[in-house]
Order: structure tokens, then sequence, then C-alpha cells
């Protein structure tokens, strides 16, 4: 799905619903998807290991908390240029998803070294 420009949190919402196994989604460049569409990916798809959400400009940390709450099972979550992100994600995702082997948060320019600091303390096993 990704690059799909038309797509909104509608279709994502129906996916989620429908699709309650999906293990792996990838709706990067997905600009009309916002924390709603997320959210009922974290509330229908607690199975979900990868995601990739680059280029969603409309996600904030609302979004990606969900996931991190509903979703322990992440290992693998694709944040880049997400600008509205804080450490709060980061942060979330440190602590609920302990599998977590593969974060991408290039160009999330408002995270800090905090964020980074709970990483390297909680995920032993990020290798990239």
């Amino acid at each position: 799905l990704a690059y799909s420009s038309r797509l909104t949190d509608l279709g994502i919402a129906s996916l989620a619903d429908h699709c309650r196994d999906l293990t792996s989604l990838d709706i990067s460049n997905c600009i009309r998807v916002t924390d709603v569409g997320v959210a009922a990916i974290a509330e229908h798809c607690p199975r979900l290991e990868t995601i990739d959400l680059g280029w969603c400009e409309n996600m904030t940390d609302v979004g990606v908390t969900l996931l991190a709450t509903h979703c322990s099972r992440l290992r693998s979550i694709s944040l880049k240029q997400c600008e509205q992100l804080t450490d709060r994600s980061v942060i979330k995702l440190a602590t609920l998803c302990h599998q977590l082997v593969a974060l991408d948060v290039s160009h999330c320019n408002r995270l800090t070294d905090a964020a980074i600091l709970h990483l390297a303390d909680h995920c032993p096993h990020l290798v990239s």
C-alpha cells in the first residue's frame, strides 16, 4: 500500500478490521493516513510485527503510542521523516516493545538524547 496517496484512515480502518492477523504493513508515503488510521491498526492487529509509516506526515505521538501499547510484538518500525514525533513515541516503543530489532527515526528532528538513551537502556536486541 506504500505510496497510495489517496488512501485514507477509512481504508486503513477497514483493512485493520477485516485483516486482524496482519503481521506486516507498509503504508509509507500514505500522506492522508493519520493517527485515526493507525489507532485502528493498533486496536485490531495485535500480532503486527513490522510497520512502515515513513513519510506519513500527519502521524503524531498519539498513533505511535497506541501502536506500542497494543502491538507489543513489534520488531521493526520505520518512522522516517514523521516530523511531528517527539521523544514520547520512542520512549513508549522502547518501554513496551521488547522485541524491537529495527527502528528508523531518521529526519525526526524533534527527538533528543533522552529518546536515544531510553532506546539504549531498554532495547538490547536493536540492530538497526
